[in-house]
């Protein structure tokens, strides 16, 4: 009852804290610091940039801590918007461009998406770049940096630039693009199919026809002609065009809505056909007011979900949640801030704290733990080991200089700390050492994870 009533006066005093001081700086915590995540994210989405001959992205900390920022507003406001408003708790702006200022940052243009409920930024990009109307700015050249943040469910995403230094015309999917979606799923706060009636459940991936510039507008599509042919059955896919001039949302764009879903494993042919009548005389293969468009591609769906692996990846939280249940541990609950992103309220920081406590996680050097960046393999095998010899008493592994070696090709990649637990792994059977790539850095999927831990409790039980 005791404790009850002090973790009760606790959360009074932090939370009449946090109103009075009205949270002017932003901590840690708010930042995010899933920077392994973040960089994979960006460089994926650099890739599909590259495609198009489009100026790649870097990562922006003001843009990061925006997207933070804004997390918590949505957050603890109860409000899925872009536009916030003053006097509310979080507060740094009512547009996306004036809390990326108060954060710092100083190019004029920022475009701000966010997305709920998802697994990984990756994800999140995948689905807004699935999204027409979110879409323009993943692909736009206007922007040169990428900041992003999730709390809770929320995850926003930050774009940010000053200028294009030339014209662009970008066609999604690209031209011989592979691994198209079948389906669409729509996690953006607009949906493209919102004014269209009987809609089927499932249906393929819009395709989008958009042109970059900052010299002119689109005043008309004339004669505005679109086909989508499925090449396997010689049949046309049931389609709706919408364009800019007809759907504000949109930019500069002619947006081709699928009515039914794609088929597996096939080679698709949009054509498109039309004269864009511009506002201004624009440098393309001529400087001209008109844009002639006659584009014919092909792009192929993604073979069947029954044949290809789905990629998943377990979290640093995850993952010490998932062993602390499988361990003897007396889970221990606590209002210790042990690490200043992990947050005392998560479900998960029971788990984190007596991993903690126990020893068995020890975070970053700079006294962060990033709960929610995906965990990499040598990662993995050094906290197993740790638990291992941590719990039952098993003791310390005894290694002798003639067991310190490992055959991996690229052993080299190996982070000095992981080296010690790594040839423990080996000496008990948990890790198999051959002339093969360890990928020391590369994040565990959800498989990968489930094959280790059957190993890992096996051995525990050899041990009973």
């Amino acid at each position: 009852m005791m404790k009850n009533i002090l973790k009760a006066i606790m959360l009074i005093f932090i939370i009449s804290l946090m109103s009075s001081t009205f949270v002017d700086e932003v901590t840690a915590y708010d930042v995010g610091n899933q920077d392994d995540e973040i960089v994979r994210t960006i460089e994926k989405l650099n890739e599909l940039r590259v495609v198009y001959d489009l100026p790649v992205l870097s990562y922006s900390e003001e843009l990061n801590k925006t997207a933070a920022v804004h997390n918590k507003y949505m957050d603890f406001n109860k409000s899925y918007t872009s536009i916030e408003e003053s006097g509310k708790l979080y507060y740094r702006g009512r547009y996306p461009w004036d809390r990326a200022s108060y954060a710092g940052y100083d190019n004029t243009y920022v475009f701000e998406s966010s997305v709920k409920n998802i697994n990984t930024y990756t994800s999140g990009i995948g689905f807004l770049l699935a999204n027409p109307y979110s879409r323009y700015a993943l692909l736009d050249p206007l922007y040169a940096d990428l900041g992003m943040n999730s709390y809770d469910e929320y995850n926003t995403f930050l774009f940010g630039g000053s200028n294009r230094e030339r014209n662009y015309k970008v066609v999604y999917p690209y031209p011989d693009q592979n691994n198209v979606d079948v389906n669409f799923t729509n996690k953006y706060i607009i949906n493209p199919y919102k004014n269209i009636s009987n809609v089927p459940e499932n249906v393929g991936i819009p395709i989008t026809y958009s042109i970059y510039t900052s010299e002119a507008r689109v005043l008309a599509f004339n004669n505005l002609e679109v086909s989508l042919l499925n090449t396997r059955t010689n049949e046309y896919v049931d389609i709706k065009v919408i364009n800019s001039i007809e759907d504000r949302n949109l930019t500069n764009s002619i947006m081709v809505l699928p009515l039914e879903a794609y088929d597996y494993g096939t080679t698709y042919e949009i054509s498109i056909s039309t004269n864009i009548r511009l506002s201004n005389a624009i440098q393309f293969d001529s400087s001209s007011y008109m844009v002639y468009v006659d584009y014919a591609e092909t792009f192929t769906t993604k073979q069947s979900t029954d044949s290809l692996p789905v990629y998943s990846y377990i979290t640093r939280a995850d993952f010490v949640q998932n062993l602390m249940k499988i361990s003897n541990y007396i889970i221990r609950d606590s209002l210790e801030i042990i690490f200043p992103d992990v947050n005392i309220n998560s479900d998960n920081y029971k788990y984190i704290y007596t991993a903690y406590i126990n020893k068995i996680i020890l975070g970053y050097g700079d006294g962060l733990y990033r709960p929610e960046a995906n965990i990499t393999r040598e990662q993995v095998y050094t906290i197993l080991i740790r638990n291992y010899e941590n719990e039952k008493n098993n003791g310390v592994i005894k290694i002798e200089d003639s067991e310190k070696v490992l055959e991996f090709s690229d052993k080299n990649l190996i982070s000095n700390y992981a080296f010690d637990s790594l040839y423990k792994a080996k000496k008990i059977g948990l890790l198999v050492d051959n002339q093969y790539k360890f990928d020391p850095g590369v994040y565990i999927t959800t498989s990968e994870f489930e094959n280790i831990m059957k190993r890992y409790n096996l051995i525990m039980k050899g041990n009973n």
